[in-house]
């Protein structure tokens, strides 16, 4: 791993302990927009580590296509995200399995949002060539290896 890409998951990794505190946000739906916005400010990030730019313009069009169409899809295919979020509304019980879900939620979601846009990067990629809908089942799958390491990591503490 060369030196730009370690700081570029550096940052990932960072966001994506950012996102899971937003996930703890009691709002239903507010949650999910803090997320979103961990994420662009991820990607900014990310930009500038590869020295691409991140027009003001582009920065809408990116924060759309991830509240728009990359969350939705992670929320329907990979996790019920966007169930977690809303059971905040049901009483006692919705808060407390919110609280439990819908950080791990955000953080494996802007892992793999952060991970694709390096790798794109990394490979020369700009914003403007970025295609969210071409990158949501290679979002999902680094989604689901996120998860799937989440759990991995939570047995062992558990074992230990």
């Amino acid at each position: 791993m060369d030196d730009r890409m370690a700081e570029a998951m550096s940052i990932v990794r960072r966001s994506s302990a950012w996102s899971a505190g937003a996930g703890l946000i009691p709002i239903p739906l507010v949650d999910i927009g803090a997320i979103a916005a961990v994420q662009v400010k991820m990607i900014r990030d990310l930009a500038k580590v590869y020295g691409v730019e991140f027009p003001d313009v582009r920065v809408r069009a990116v924060s759309g296509g991830i509240a728009g169409s990359i969350l939705p899809y992670l929320l329907s295919v990979g996790s019920s995200g966007y169930l977690f979020s809303m059971a905040k509304v049901i009483p006692i019980v919705g808060p407390v399995i919110a609280i439990a879900a819908m950080p791990g939620f955000a953080s494996a979601a802007t892992y793999a949002v952060g991970k694709v846009f390096a790798q794109h990067f990394a490979g020369g990629g700009s914003l403007l060539d970025f295609d969210t809908e071409a990158k949501k089942e290679e979002i999902a799958k680094e989604f689901n290896e996120a998860r799937e390491e989440a759990k991995k990591s939570s047995s062992k503490q558990a074992v230990a």
